[in-house]
């Protein structure tokens, strides 16, 4: 295999094993034909052609090539961005001798597209060359932001140099409010606990912020449509994880001393118990059917930041003699 250049298109030669005639594919072909079916990513990293998701270093509108060896996805290939949002995103970057740090992104490039779209770059680790949060963290911080006024965001542009992160910026945000409260009356004291409220919340999340090889090729999936970081069985290998029993099963009468279950919370119920510890009674659902577990005190002690609504975890438990599912351990998926 080797580049050449003919016509302004790169062209990629793939010589298959067995096969002694070289055919020629311009490589906006082969990347279209690549990317119909996630199986055939492996068939490229076979012949030496990784692929890699979008990036904020390469830009790229589409699909394009790195170098011989690189396919990088572009901006308008993340699900719900368009060609606009990209040419904006590529205009910023323009406005930059070297890449900005992640705050300055947050606050100048976020307002000027859309919050699907900015939501999407971050998932996809299109900003994780910054540093900074995790891709889960940056779109927390970027929720968070979003619940600013229009003035509380203009102060923090005027004093951007400041600051590090948006949690320096939102405290220097709450130090001006008791400054003017002090100097001026013209503070709203209602305001000022409302933004206290998310600096406390980004320093103390209600819920891990993690990047698992899980959650990256779950949102790779959905906003890629292929999984380019870890297939399927990586993210799962890599995370210790298999599942060897469903919802359905379970209820069935399934026997078996430890169970895995991949399932998302549907309903929480809290209670404390006479020791004063807390344990919960939760409603989890797979494809298969709903089934209500146990998670006592021990457990909830060790996991209750799992314990979110809406979460999707895999549970290893046991059945109880009053035939529930008591859950053992917790691992965000």
């Amino acid at each position: 295999r080797e580049k050449e250049i003919s016509s302004g298109h790169d062209i990629v030669i793939i010589a298959r094993p067995g096969i002694e005639k070289i055919n020629f594919v311009k490589a906006k072909e082969i990347i279209s034909f690549l990317l119909e079916k996630s199986g055939l990513i492996k068939e490229a990293l076979d012949f030496g052609i990784s692929i890699k998701p979008p990036t904020i270093e390469y830009p790229f509108t589409s699909y394009d090539i790195k170098d011989e060896h690189t396919i990088i996805a572009g901006i308008s290939n993340v699900r719900s961005i368009g060609e606009k949002e990209a040419i904006t995103v590529q205009t910023y970057l323009k406005e930059h001798e070297v890449l900005p740090n992640w705050l300055n992104v947050l606050v100048f490039l976020s307002p000027q597209i859309k919050s699907q779209a900015f939501e999407g770059l971050c998932s996809v680790g299109f900003f994780d060359k910054l540093g900074g949060p995790t891709r889960q963290g940056k779109v927390y911080e970027y929720q968070t932001f979003k619940k600013l006024t229009g003035k509380e965001e203009d102060w923090i542009k005027r004093h951007f140099g400041e600051f590090d992160s948006l949690e320096s910026a939102i405290a220097g945000l709450i130090y001006n409010f008791e400054i003017e409260s002090k100097d001026k009356g013209i503070a709203n004291k209602k305001r000022v606990l409302v933004v206290k409220d998310f600096l406390k919340t980004l320093r103390d999340p209600p819920h891990k912020l993690e990047d698992t090889p899980i959650t990256i090729n779950k949102v790779e999936h959905e906003l890629l449509g292929v999984p380019f970081t870890y297939s399927d069985i990586e993210a799962r290998t890599l995370c210790g994880i298999y599942t060897d029993t469903t919802c359905k099963e379970f209820k069935q009468g399934k026997q078996k001393k430890s169970m895995n279950l991949a399932v998302s919370i549907r309903r929480i119920k809290e209670i404390t118990t006479k020791n004063g510890q807390k344990m919960a009674f939760v409603t989890c659902q797979d494809d298969s059917d709903e089934l209500e577990c146990v998670v006592f005190s021990d457990v909830y002690a060790e996991h209750s930041n799992l314990l979110q609504e809406k979460n999707t975890v895999l549970i290893t438990g046991e059945r109880s003699k009053q035939q529930s599912f008591v859950i053992q351990k917790m691992i965000q998926i």
